[in-house]
């Protein structure tokens, strides 16, 4: 459902953000379980001039909403200007087709970063108090902890 309104809205490419986005950054990884909690998947669409779509994407798959009470997960629209990403984040992205059996002729591109990228983002909100979030920290440990995050280079890309 999802893919179809973004298909059908010309929300493509769409940024994946936040804990979901640890799936295609790590995607063949053992992730560790805090990283995969999350019931929210954090969206911004690139091509967004606007600035309308975070609004739209909340209205029809926010918190609250009846796609949240259908499937128990729910979207979180964010503009690319709120989001803080190191220096050459665009060059790291994970580009994915996504098929949907409706129109498989025609699959959804999304757009993941790099889990230093990734972690950066995560950590320079908790910093700055953004969302204020110690879970983004707890997050962030749990993937250095299991191996899956260089500390040098998440350092390099804080910078």
């Amino acid at each position: 459902m999802l893919l179809r309104l973004l298909r059908a809205a010309g929300f493509e490419p769409m940024l994946v953000l936040g804990s979901q986005a640890v799936h295609s950054a790590l995607p063949d990884a053992d992730l560790p379980a805090i990283t995969t909690l999350s019931e929210e998947a954090d969206l911004a669409v690139v091509n967004d001039l606007s600035g309308e779509t975070p609004h739209v994407i909340e209205a029809a798959f926010g918190m609250g909403s009846p796609y949240h009470q259908s499937f128990g997960v729910y979207a979180d629209g964010i503009a690319l200007s709120e989001v803080t990403l190191p220096d050459g984040w665009q060059g790291r992205l994970h580009t994915q087709q996504i098929d949907d059996s409706a129109d498989s002729e025609n699959p959804v591109t999304l757009l993941f970063p790099e889990i230093h990228d990734l972690c950066a983002s995560k950590l320079t909100v908790a910093v700055t108090g953004g969302f204020g979030r110690r879970s983004d920290r707890e997050f962030v440990r749990a993937l250095v902890e299991a191996g899956l995050v260089d500390l040098a280079t998440l350092h390099d890309r804080i910078r």
